[in-house]
């Protein structure tokens, strides 16, 4: 798992190819931090503005 300057997060993994005997995959997301806070925190319904 990285962090960049950002607060970006990419996480790798590397795991047994279902295909290939002896051989792996290696698999990477990147998560930024405002995708992190919609997991963390779910989204949160925006309220309307009104004129008063």
């Amino acid at each position: 798992m990285q962090i960049d300057e950002n607060g970006d997060v990419t996480v790798s993994i590397i795991a047994d190819d279902i295909y290939s005997k002896n051989s792996t995959q290696r698999y990477q997301i990147t998560l930024t931090e405002a995708e992190i806070s919609i997991l963390a925190y779910g989204v949160r319904p925006h309220k309307a503005l009104t004129a008063g």
